[in-house]
């Protein structure tokens, strides 16, 4: 699956990214490191918001919703 960054590519740490196929990536360290929090769907997403280190939600095309919980 590509990934493109475009404008600012300069990352506040912490980040998120979303994309096609329900991909979502988190960076806790401004992009050093990323990591794999999304669901293999095939929902293209729009938009996340974490609240902290262990729960996030994310929106994206055709109404779904997602919440992300770290064990």
């Amino acid at each position: 699956m590509a990934r493109d960054v475009v404008g600012d590519n300069r990352l506040l740490e912490p980040g998120e990214v979303v994309g096609d196929e329900g991909a979502i990536l988190y960076t806790p360290d401004a992009g050093e490191s990323w990591i794999d929090v999304g669901a293999p769907m095939p929902a293209r997403m729009m938009n996340v918001v974490f609240l902290n280190d262990h729960t996030g939600w994310a929106v994206g095309l055709s109404g779904v919703v997602l919440k992300y919980e770290a064990k």
